[in-house]
This record gives structure tokens, sequence and C-alpha cells, in this order.
């Protein structure tokens, strides 16, 4: 099964990504193990769960297959590609597309701890020596 490109779904809310979160995570589940992952999280029933689920598979994020006569869900957007491309929509929205404007305002912020400022900076470095190993790239322009 081809996983689907971010862009060729439908907008999904916040309460639909919490089961593709589950599915990215547990890999093909049925609505009772999302519904059983979920419940220490949000009071939703199990019908409610499956509302989710339906939904998700009518916007094309997820699969669904009947095993044994029971439906079994997997996720259908790869999970890395759907992070990359709703971040940059973040940013492209609240911060110009700026990556360093929308960390200066994440950094800034008053709650930021030593911890997550030194892990920050390991990444940074981290990524530097990548990139300091590898040709070049541009940066895709902004849309």
């Amino acid at each position: 099964m081809r996983k689907k490109h971010p862009r060729e779904i439908q907008k999904i809310s916040d309460a639909e990504w919490e089961a593709v979160r589950v599915l990215w995570q547990r890999g093909e589940s049925t609505a009772a193990e999302v519904c059983e992952e979920l419940a220490g999280q949000f009071d939703w029933s199990p019908k409610t769960v499956r509302t989710f689920l339906a939904r998700l598979v009518q916007k094309g994020a997820v699969h669904v297959e009947m095993v044994d006569g029971v439906n079994r869900y997997t996720a259908a957007i790869e999970e890395t590609a759907t992070k990359q491309a709703v971040g940059q929509s973040f940013m492209n929205k609240f911060f110009s597309g700026g990556l360093p404007s929308m960390v200066a305002h994440f950094v800034n912020d008053d709650q930021v701890t030593l911890d997550e400022l030194a892990e920050l900076q390991r990444v940074i470095d981290e990524r530097r020596k990548q990139l300091k190993n590898e040709k070049p790239q541009p940066r895709p322009k902004k849309r």
C-alpha cells in the first residue's frame, strides 16, 4: 500500500491527529486498540474513536482492512513527511516561513529550561556536522 503525501489528504482535526499518532506508534491496530491507547489521555468512547477512524479513512489518511471480521487500521500517511509538511505550513502561517524567527520565538519563551536549550544546541550542532559533510542544497522557496 502506497503511503500518501500529506498534501494529498484533507484537513485533519486535532482529535483525529491523536488517532493517527497511535497508528504511527503501534502500526496496524483495531479501533479497540486505538481506544485503549488513548484512554489514559482522553475520555473518548469507543464509538467516538471509531468515528475518528472512519473520518480518517474518508480523508485518505488511514487505510482500513477487514481481517477475520474485524476492521484493522493503518496510517496511510508517512510520519516524517507529514511532520515536515505540517511544520512547514505552521512556520509559513505564523513566522513567514522563517526558521530562525520561529526558533527564536520558542527559545525566548520564559518557560524554556536550560535542559531544553542544551538539547536544542545538541540538535543544531549535530545538523551542522551533517551539513558540512554534504553538498549544499538550496532551501525550498516559500509558497
